[in-house]
């Protein structure tokens, strides 16, 4: 574990929404009242970890849904907002429709990768990424060796051996899920 406690450490956790929920399915997890809750939890691990100086980020990517479903839309503007009123800034990609009729997300992936490269550049020190897609495994080759620590959530259910090969370290969804209070998760 790299360990640097003299100086104000910069850190950003980063969530895929679409990953994170599959990820959080597979444990039996449907989500949570607060997700300020998860990444205050995973903030008191880092420091426990890496010391107790240290700034973390919360940024949360995701999309909303298109026009069409306007409820669906509704709700997930409205979750957006909590996020965002709880600290968490938020990065929409947007959800296209395709030729079958059923619909993709769009550049959030695009997003998430060129914040862990430009988080690196500007010498963020830890990279948390909940996310196990392997499309994130150039940025965070470049994140790394721009110095940056790089850190992988991931469900011991799930399996992502591509990602969990390159990352510096491992923090098991599991173990943040048992140090959450439990009120805050939806099974």
């Amino acid at each position: 574990m790299l360990k640097v406690t003299s100086k104000r450490l910069k850190s950003a956790i980063m969530i895929d929404d679409s990953n994170a929920y599959h990820q959080l399915r597979a444990s039996g997890i449907n989500g949570f009242t607060s997700w300020k809750s998860f990444y205050e939890t995973v903030t008191v691990i880092l420091k426990e970890s890496f010391g107790e100086k240290m700034h973390v980020d919360y940024n949360y990517y995701g999309a909303e849904p298109p026009k069409e479903r306007n409820r669906s839309r509704i709700q997930r503007r409205n979750f957006f907002n909590k996020l965002r009123k709880e600290g968490i800034n938020v990065y929409l990609g947007e959800c296209q429709k395709q030729e079958d009729l059923s619909y993709i997300e769009k550049g959030v992936d695009i997003l998430l990768a060129l914040d862990i490269y430009q988080f690196s550049v500007y010498q963020y020190h830890y990279l948390i990424i909940f996310s196990g897609d392997s499309d994130f495994l150039p940025a965070i080759e470049r994140a790394q060796r721009n110095g940056s620590h790089v850190i992988a959530i991931l469900s011991k259910q799930i399996h992502a051996y591509r990602i969990s090969k390159i990352v510096n370290e491992i923090i098991w969804l599991e173990d943040i899920l048992d140090r959450m209070e439990q009120d805050y998760i939806y099974r």
